[in-house]
């Protein structure tokens, strides 16, 4: 009889130790964000637009990794505080309307940026999606494992220019154990979890390096409008651009090009101008002081 009690006690003891499912992470979400964020106080605001990344992948298609994707790379460059990320919605339709692919987009980027205002778009696509389930099954418990890789290509590009300013991949997983024992426990089929922690793994994977591109780059807002003594532009509150800000405006000329590959375009100075007042969240008038130009012109931080 004593036997059979502290039979029943050891098993009772194997099925309160086994009774849940464990969660292994990469932890790397907090040591990859490496960039300085003081910097977010006194530089504006970027604006960038994120297309709905691509996926050939069956699978990955099926579960919208693409459109998750971006919407991770959304949240965490809004959290960066250094980026106006515009709607999607909006950025996927400009982007059908300037038949964007490999070989023809950047240039059409470049002459149709006025459909589209940004400095920056961002595309992507899925070149990796990977779930692996497997088993084990003995006389007292079960075992299960479940992982996902994930990777994507990124490109990053400069809307005035059309140039690539960044090609980056992003790679991430996640992986979870689970168990039962004497059929109590978890063993799920499939846990969902573990890919959100690969995607944004995979997004915070190439954060870093897309903030610091960005950071290494001249701020530059747009010339809408303007006149002798005062111009407007397409920053103002929400890009963070303080009233009393000194810019120098450059008018805009043609375009540079080797070997068919738009570089750039000619650029003249032509004064200087100080911010005066906001219209509404999106714009700002300045005060100018210079040559009369035509637009396109742009406006740089007075160094």
């Amino acid at each position: 009889m004593k036997k059979i009690i502290l039979t029943l006690m050891l098993l009772l003891t194997i099925i309160s130790c086994s009774n849940s499912p464990t969660i292994k992470k990469e932890d790397n979400l907090t040591t990859l964000r490496e960039y300085k964020t003081e910097k977010e106080a006194i530089v504006p605001k970027t604006k960038i637009a994120i297309s709905t990344f691509s996926s050939a992948i069956p699978l990955a298609k099926k579960r919208n990794v693409g459109e998750l994707l971006s919407d991770i790379l959304s949240t965490e460059l809004t959290q960066t505080n250094r980026f106006i990320v515009l709607e999607r919605d909006s950025v996927d339709k400009i982007m059908q309307e300037i038949n964007f692919s490999e070989g023809l987009g950047q240039g059409k980027i470049a002459s149709e940026q006025n459909l589209l205002d940004a400095d920056y778009i961002v595309t992507g696509a899925v070149t990796k999606y990977a779930v692996n389930i497997s088993g084990k099954k003995g006389l007292v418990s079960n075992k299960k494992s479940q992982s996902i890789e994930v990777a994507f290509d990124l490109r990053l590009i400069d809307v005035r220019t059309g140039e690539v300013v960044l090609a980056d991949v992003g790679e991430g997983s996640g992986s979870t154990n689970s168990k039962t024992t004497l059929g109590m426990g978890q063993t799920n089929s499939y846990n969902s979890s573990i890919e959100n922690d690969a995607l944004r793994a995979a997004v915070v994977d190439v954060l870093d390096s897309f903030v610091k591109t960005v950071d290494k780059r001249p701020w530059s807002a747009r010339v809408a409008k303007a006149n002798p003594r005062e111009i407007y532009i397409n920053a103002g509150i929400k890009s963070n651009l303080p009233i009393g800000a000194k810019l120098e405006v450059y008018e805009q000329g043609e375009a540079i090009e080797l070997d068919g590959k738009l570089l750039g375009y000619e650029e003249k100075y032509v004064g200087t101008a100080t911010v005066s007042d906001y219209l509404g969240d999106d714009a700002s008038k300045c005060t100018y002081n210079g040559k009369l130009f035509h637009i396109p012109a742009i406006v740089r931080l007075k160094k």
